[in-house]
């Protein structure tokens, strides 16, 4: 298998984005018991300003 590296569109960026914070509500929200602290976390996890400009 093959891996190609290659640097990132914005739309890559936006992809990730939401499967970062899909995946993670997914896995763990029902360990969070107040909503709006799970949505902070997501938030600072998987923010837009979060994003690393070359």
């Amino acid at each position: 298998m093959a891996i190609t590296l290659r640097l990132v569109t914005e739309q890559d960026v936006q992809c990730l984005h939401k499967m970062g914070n899909e995946s993670y509500r997914y896995h763990f929200a029902n360990l969070w018991h107040q909503d709006k602290e799970l949505e902070e976390y997501l938030n600072n996890e998987y923010g837009n300003h979060k994003r690393i400009y070359f």
